[in-house]
């Protein structure tokens, strides 16, 4: 059974932000991926050349490039997106506290300093996440907030999830749309699945 309200108080935090543009980004950037392993393919391809007497100098030039645009550029440039990200959010919210209350109605998002409120729908949520030390709450795919596990002061992680599973809209095969990411979350809820099952 659900909880009626869990209540999560947060003052912003770098950490909880920069963990999640590492998650959004890196999980993401698909591209990032595709570049990277051309980049490797045309390293493997300069070096088998080179052990094989292979000297096109044309071929081995573009090899080059390929290869640092792979390997160094692109990856360079996807963690200097993702401190630029951090910084820019930094700036703008580093002294404003955050309090979320989730209940079966809604979530409400309250900034407690300015008194600004958002309230939002569970059909409203495309994807939760849960990591070790937050729930990303997904409204699409570019769109999304965290909420970070410190600031609970009322109601318990587990009624949290509980919430998330039981109000989230399902998917035809009546799956929820959330994720455990936390390695002690899924290895204490194996853990306790196991013990259910011998008894």
């Amino acid at each position: 059974m659900a909880a009626l309200k869990v209540i999560y108080k947060n003052e912003y935090d770098k950490k909880v932000n920069e963990n999640f543009y590492r998650y959004y980004m890196l999980r993401n950037s698909m591209f990032m991926y595709f570049i990277t392993i051309f980049g490797i393919v045309a390293l493997f391809m300069l070096v088998s050349g080179f052990f094989n007497g292979e000297d096109d100098k044309s071929t081995n030039v573009l090899m080059w490039v390929i290869a640092i645009i792979g390997i160094i550029f692109v990856p360079f440039y996807t963690f200097t997106n993702i401190r630029s990200s951090v910084k820019r959010d930094y700036n703008a919210r580093k002294d404003t506290i955050e309090q979320v209350e989730l209940s079966k109605e809604k979530i409400l998002r309250h900034e407690l300093k300015t008194n600004e409120k958002m309230a939002i729908n569970w059909m409203s949520i495309n994807k939760v996440v849960e990591v070790k030390d937050a729930f990303y709450f997904f409204l699409s795919e570019t769109d999304a907030f965290t909420v970070g596990k410190a600031g609970l002061v009322q109601g318990t992680l587990k009624e949290t999830r509980n919430l998330i599973e039981t109000y989230t809209k399902k998917d035809k095969k009546g799956r929820s749309p959330f994720k455990i990411k936390d390695k002690e979350v899924i290895k204490e809820l194996k853990a306790l699945k196991k013990g259910r099952k011998n008894k």
